[in-house]
């Protein structure tokens, strides 16, 4: 009777570490299936856009939900071209290369300042001034928390606009929340892989979704930035 009983409790200890030990392998599946496979966690950057003002007034007044934007991101007209013609970086900021896929004009014509972003073209490749200080940016620099991505999703086809919906864990959710929160109404640039892989304007305050909406019969420019963002840009 004791060897039996022995025998019964031996079996229900191994039961039970059976269950916990599925329990955890579960667990460590679900959280490695919450966030993206490879480098991207790690290699995904945003950064502010260098603007410039007089041209982004011009641009957003035309817009319904007009705000004036204002900070060490907006630069005065003649700072801007200045950037543009010659290259020169101001402090603080960086120029990074710009993704093939990601078409932009130049920005220059005639004296005269195209587009709110300040970007130039050297050596047949468009190069975008961003922000490079800690205020400006959400990257994975010392003293940030940890933070990943959990997905990355485009949208069906049935749907008329294309659509790219980059979501974030807990802790990216929370600094995307502190970034757009001071930002609202300013430029957002993702960034892999050391180059720029879209730009966007920040509509309103975020936390862990950002949404980037294609016009009609773009769909194949939203198919090259999900893809990029799931390379993790190597």
């Amino acid at each position: 009777m004791k060897k039996i009983a022995l025998w019964t409790i031996t079996a229900a200890l191994l039961l039970i570490a059976l269950f916990f030990a599925i329990a955890l392998s579960l667990n460590l599946y679900r959280e490695h299936q919450s966030h993206l496979p490879g480098k991207l966690g790690h290699n995904l950057e945003f950064r502010l856009e260098a603007m410039n003002g007089d041209t982004m007034k011009l641009i957003t007044r035309q817009r319904s939900n007009y705000v004036p934007v204002q900070g060490g991101d907006v630069f005065a007209d003649a700072d801007a071209l200045r950037f543009i013609k010659s290259g020169e970086t101001p402090s603080g900021f960086i120029w990074l290369p710009m993704a093939d896929s990601l078409h932009k004009d130049t920005n220059e014509s005639g004296g005269q300042i195209v587009n709110a972003d300040i970007t130039r073209m050297s050596n047949g490749r468009m190069y975008g001034l961003v922000s490079d200080g800690p205020s400006m940016c959400l990257t994975h620099g010392a003293g940030t928390p940890v933070w990943g991505v959990r997905s990355v999703e485009l949208n069906e086809p049935t749907e008329p606009r294309p659509r790219v919906t980059i979501t974030l864990d807990d802790a990216g959710g929370n600094l995307m929340y502190a970034l757009t929160s001071r930002y609202t109404g300013h430029y957002l640039a993702v960034v892999a892989g050391g180059q720029i892989l879209q730009t966007g304007r920040i509509a309103s305050i975020v936390r862990d979704t950002l949404q980037f909406e294609y016009g009609y019969g773009e769909r194949l420019q939203a198919e090259k930035l999900r893809d990029l963002l799931l390379s993790g840009a190597n």
